[in-house]
């Protein structure tokens, strides 16, 4: 007998505007996320 059952855990999207894409596939999808607003990306990150 197979387990044809699949699941994931992180997903990884590389946007423009990182606040709507979030606020869009939370709410049309319900996904979960830890995102703070911060920028992980050096290229978009302010200089402290």
């Amino acid at each position: 007998m197979t387990n044809n059952h699949s699941s994931f855990n992180t997903v990884g999207l590389l946007t423009l505007d990182n606040r709507m894409t979030v606020d869009f596939y939370t709410k049309a999808f319900g996904f979960t996320t830890d995102y703070t607003g911060m920028c992980s990306n050096a290229r978009n990150a302010k200089p402290a």
